[in-house]
């Protein structure tokens, strides 16, 4: 019963050329937009950190050259560098999605919500691959790790 009453408000919907926010709507929109801004502003931060300990990383294993783990660390440094910026697309798509869900009080049309919803899922969908790449390029310096160990061949 549920599901003819829902097919019959979309088939409304749709009839009327798309759906339509309203105020409950565009308030819980925009204080996603909010904390999507706050994760975003965090998700920056992280990747600058992320991107200078890399490079200092680097840099320190060319001062100690002499220890024998210049490799090693230098190899760690490029994986935090990578890594961090995997992170930039989403990053940068959490960003249009905040922006586009703190405007939710100015939207009116199909084209913005779709606009809206199509930043969120441009983000899952980024944030998706770069979690999957993530854990492929761990296991590879986990792998090249572990043969550069000492006794290990």
């Amino acid at each position: 019963m549920e599901n003819d009453a829902s097919k019959i408000i979309m088939d409304d919907l749709m009839a009327e050329g798309g759906a339509t926010f309203n105020y409950l709507s565009q308030k819980d929109m925009r204080t996603a937009g909010g904390w999507a801004m706050l994760m975003a502003i965090l998700g920056s931060i992280s990747v600058c950190i992320f991107t200078l300990s890399g490079a200092s990383i680097i840099f320190m294993s060319q001062t100690m050259g002499d220890i024998g783990a210049t490799s090693s660390l230098q190899g760690m440094g490029i994986l935090f560098i990578l890594v961090s910026l995997l992170f930039v697309a989403p990053i940068i798509y959490l960003f249009l999605f905040a922006i586009r869900a703190i405007k939710a009080y100015n939207i009116e049309g199909a084209n913005e919500i779709h606009e809206l919803i199509g930043s969120l899922k441009n983000f899952f969908m980024s944030f998706g691959i770069v979690s999957i790449l993530s854990v492929i390029l761990f296991i590879i310096w986990s792998m090249y790790m572990a043969s550069q160990a000492p006794g290990i061949n």
